[in-house]
């Protein structure tokens, strides 16, 4: 099974040098759901559920994907999780640039344009209630040599050719041993029992991804993937944490939506795992991409994996 993914590279020139911020990925994207916003919806509507054109709206899709009547997933859910991903690979602080990976996926990567138009917009208008104004001076990718774009096209400059997540149809359970390390590069929102992970298992963390590909797979692509889930889970729980030397980690966000400060918390660090990790390897290989847990459309819950020899 084919997954569309794309990651492209947005860079960013600050003209407010003195701004410090904590977590700007989260900033970005709720300004992005602003700007989206006002690009697609030609009536200006608050409330997008009564709108005759929600079925077809671009933002709608994009930033409030909804969860259809007859879904055979997520039916107890109002949205499903977002074809985005933004994360911050690159700032200086305090800042003056920045490089957005901007990761896409499925039917998300054909609205590319749209995402750069976003930022466009939200440079000009500016961040937060200080407007820290930007630049969007191009956008790369690495899979291409030559910029897609450059500030003031009004074109990209070549057709896009997007890459994908290769999912096996079939996992073999196969039972032998292998050691890994995982590293949390951003911090880690999985939940065990409701409540989130303060140390490191391998189970809630892999079920979490599982179920995080299965919903990208089903809204996004239009496709089921159809693994044996209990057996993988089972298996799962042969995988131990045999070291881990991680730490819980917050942060402030700032919730538009709800008009108040919080404080989001994850794990960060490593752990090394050891068991059956064969089945799971093109699992977390995907899971690189498109992250785990709660938050990843504002960079959280990425990860990698360096297995042993």
């Amino acid at each position: 099974m084919k997954i569309p993914i794309q990651t492209f590279s947005f860079h960013l020139s600050f003209e407010t040098p003195e701004w410090h911020p904590v977590f700007i990925a989260n900033t970005l994207r709720g300004a992005f759901g602003i700007h989206l916003k006002r690009i697609a919806c030609g009536r200006s509507r608050k409330n997008c559920e009564d709108c005759l054109l929600a079925d077809s709206c671009i933002y709608k899709y994009v930033f409030e994907t909804p969860v259809p009547e007859n879904s055979a997933m997520m039916k107890k859910y109002t949205s499903a999780p977002h074809p985005f991903i933004f994360c911050i690979t690159e700032k200086n602080n305090p800042i003056t640039a920045a490089r957005v990976e901007v990761t896409l996926i499925g039917g998300c990567v054909e609205y590319l344009p749209y995402f750069i138009y976003a930022f466009e917009s939200m440079g000009g208008e500016g961040l937060t209630r200080n407007k820290h104004k930007f630049t969007l001076d191009k956008v790369t990718s690495s899979s291409q040599t030559n910029a897609i774009y450059i500030n003031g096209s009004s074109k990209l400059k070549i057709p896009l050719k997007p890459d994908t997540l290769e999912i096996p149809e079939n996992l073999i359970l196969d039972t032998s041993s292998t050691t890994a390390t995982l590293t949390m590069l951003t911090p880690l929102r999985v939940k065990k029992e409701n409540k989130f992970m303060r140390a490191f298992e391998f189970r809630p963390f892999v079920t979490s991804l599982l179920r995080r590909l299965s919903a990208l797979a089903y809204f996004h692509c239009g496709t089921e993937l159809n693994f044996d889930f209990r057996s993988l889970a089972t298996l799962a729980e042969s995988v131990e944490t045999i070291e881990q030397e991680v730490k819980w980690v917050e942060f402030p966000r700032y919730s538009s939506r709800q008009q108040s400060k919080m404080m989001l918390g994850g794990i960060s660090g490593e752990a090394v795992i050891s068991g059956p990790l064969g089945p799971f390897i093109p699992i977390l290989a995907a899971g690189e991409r498109i992250h785990n847990g709660k938050g990843t459309s504002f960079g959280l819950g990425k990860f990698e994996v360096r297995y042993h020899e």
